[in-house]
């Protein structure tokens, strides 16, 4: 009886130590995202203040150029907020539910075999042999 509570005190204290451990590590990712986010919330406020002077910069030189800074700062405040982000939309290959014709299949295969002879033929050029060649044949020793 005695051996069992030691045993499961010591298989406890192992669990407790192990989810401290990862308690630690949770907190101290939390912590840098917090600081990730607090220096992109200085930054867009850097940038604010930027497009501001550049602003009035313009404005004092008798630019209008107000509009074209509001829908410039408009797209730069959506491009750094991440909630406003869509879905990435520029996948490779084609999307879903394209078919192929028959034609375009056919001139894909064709050009596929096009391309497959060309290599076969750079390859005998290059001396390296053929993979299903057959081997020469020798007569046998006892033979005269």
């Amino acid at each position: 009886m005695a051996k069992g509570r030691q045993s499961g005190r010591a298989a406890s204290s192992t669990l407790n130590a192990t989810a401290v451990r990862v308690g630690a590590a949770l907190g101290h990712f939390a912590a840098r995202i917090d600081a990730w986010k607090q220096q992109r919330d200085e930054i867009a406020s850097d940038l604010r203040q930027y497009v501001a002077s550049a602003e009035s910069m313009l404005k004092g030189l008798g630019h209008e150029a107000q509009q074209e800074g509001k829908r410039a700062f408009a797209a730069a405040a959506s491009a750094l907020d991440t909630s406003a982000t869509p879905a990435r939309t520029n996948k490779p290959g084609r999307r879903k539910g394209y078919k192929q014709t028959d034609e375009a299949r056919r001139k894909m295969r064709l050009a596929w075999k096009r391309r497959k002879a060309e290599q076969l033929l750079a390859s005998k050029a290059a001396g390296k042999p053929d993979t299903h060649s057959k081997k020469p044949v020798t007569k046998p020793m006892t033979e005269k």
